[in-house]
């Protein structure tokens, strides 16, 4: 699979496990024998939306296309410069 196919199936992964909405993925690469895909998820809309709070996600797929598993690593404010992981 193209890496282009990895991300968008992560995304799609993510909603359904989740019940958030991806905003994008941000990273993907190749470890080994699977991917690692970075996903920002939206957790909580806000008016402004600037103000919105968004959570990274790291998740695992096998060459096949499998979630082999995922995991929050932080959240912030849409207007926030600097991301802190947790």
């Amino acid at each position: 699979m193209r890496a282009s196919e990895i991300g968008g199936l992560a995304k799609e992964e993510l909603q359904a496990l989740t019940g958030l909405k991806a905003e994008t993925v941000s990273s993907v690469q190749k470890q080994g024998d699977h991917w690692d895909v970075t996903v920002d998820m939206i957790e909580m809309h806000v008016t402004p939306n600037s103000r919105d709070v968004l959570a990274i996600y790291d998740v695992q797929i096998d060459p096949e296309g499998m979630v082999l598993g995922y995991r929050r690593m932080g959240r912030y404010v849409r207007s926030q410069v600097e991301i802190s992981r947790e």
